[in-house]
């Protein structure tokens, strides 16, 4: 694929298992469960752009989510 590759990111486990949960509960707002969605992609090393292209989030949304 084009573009850079992602800079480091890691969730701690607890961390991880909570944007799991959140993911799962179809009760939250779907905002907050596509933000789970990006970060958990994060961390599994997947590229900003492909984040992006099916989250609908911008890019500078990405990188501040990121920087939280």
């Amino acid at each position: 694929m084009r573009g850079r590759l992602p800079s480091e990111y890691k969730l701690r486990a607890n961390a991880r298992r909570y944007l799991t949960e959140v993911v799962k509960d179809g009760q939250l707002i779907q905002r907050i469960a596509n933000r789970a969605r990006a970060l958990l992609a994060l961390d599994r090393g997947e590229r900003i752009v492909e984040i992006v292209r099916w989250t609908g989030m911008s890019r500078m949304g990405v990188w501040h989510l990121w920087q939280r």
